[in-house]
């Protein structure tokens, strides 16, 4: 019983720890989008992961995640989608940004903007409750 409890004590802690070194304020971009036509939501999943890719490498620090959207219930257009991109702040989404301009970044740009019309974004500052 003492074994099963120390196990448990050292658990709630590890994960308390673990907790409260994670940042929890995080800055997310969201963007609107239209499937375009003859484009698959695997298109559009390919493309954005490519710009994952672009972006982790060429922000310093990295850790730049990218979700997709799709609608489940409720006013479901079809090929309506958005983007959700987490930066773990301000400072990364900026760097991300200029990065866009790099040489290296038009191909996927254009995967991009093959696969799907964004017609408008939003930027947020979230934290974990």
């Amino acid at each position: 019983m003492k074994l099963v409890l120390t196990t448990v004590l050292a658990a709630v802690l590890f994960v308390g720890l673990s907790a409260s070194a994670m940042p929890d304020d995080r800055v997310v971009e969201t963007v609107e989008c239209k499937l375009k036509e003859g484009k698959t939501m695997d298109d559009v999943h390919a493309a954005n992961g490519k710009w994952v890719k672009f972006m982790n490498a060429n922000v310093e620090g990295g850790d730049i995640q990218s979700y997709v959207l799709t609608p489940q219930v409720g006013g479901i257009e079809r090929g309506l989608f958005m983007y959700a991109d987490s930066y773990p702040n301000l400072d990364s989404w900026a760097a991300g940004d200029k990065a866009t301009d790099m040489e290296a970044y038009k191909p996927i740009q254009e995967e991009l903007r093959a696969a799907a019309d964004c017609t408008k974004n939003s930027l947020y500052k979230s934290r974990a409750s």
